[in-house]
């Protein structure tokens, strides 16, 4: 979908988490045999393409929060690969984590592992956007040992 003109890090959570309930649809193929996907040579080349475009949107959700004043441009770009792959760990294992944590209360996940992922952009935010990172981080997260281990 196309990115508001105006993109916050509170949307990038919204995306993120509507990512995560997507993937709930396939969770039989993302808590299976990574190598029952490497056995067919169509899933290898579809899998190839899906990277290359979670990436331009990557770049995509990167500059809408620069141009929004929410990130140090310099400072993300600098980071973008690793941000990317930071990503990309997270979107692949979250689910994974989550069901070897016997955490059954999905929404309560999605809303958890959308914001470790919102948070590896802290580093690089600007002054609004450490702003808005607080507020967004607090809400509505788990905030103790024990309300995590009841997700």
């Amino acid at each position: 979908a196309e990115l508001p003109e105006t993109f916050t890090l509170a949307h990038l959570l919204e995306v993120a988490a509507g990512a995560m309930r997507h993937m709930l649809g396939y969770r039989f193929v993302l808590l299976g045999d990574v190598d029952a996907l490497l056995a067919s040579n169509e899933l290898v080349e579809m899998g190839t393409v899906l990277r290359l475009k979670r990436r331009q949107r990557h770049e995509q959700l990167l500059d809408a929060l620069m141009r929004g004043g929410q990130l140090n441009a310099r400072a993300a770009r600098a980071r973008s690969d690793y941000l990317f792959e930071q990503s990309e760990l997270i979107s692949s294992g979250w689910l994974r984590a989550a069901w070897l944590r016997d955490w059954r209360d999905m929404e309560g996940v999605i809303q958890h592992y959308a914001r470790v992922g919102l948070a590896l952009l802290e580093p690089y935010c600007t002054v609004r956007g450490r702003r808005e990172m607080r507020r967004l981080l607090v809400e509505r997260s788990p905030t103790s040992a024990e309300q995590r281990s009841q997700l």
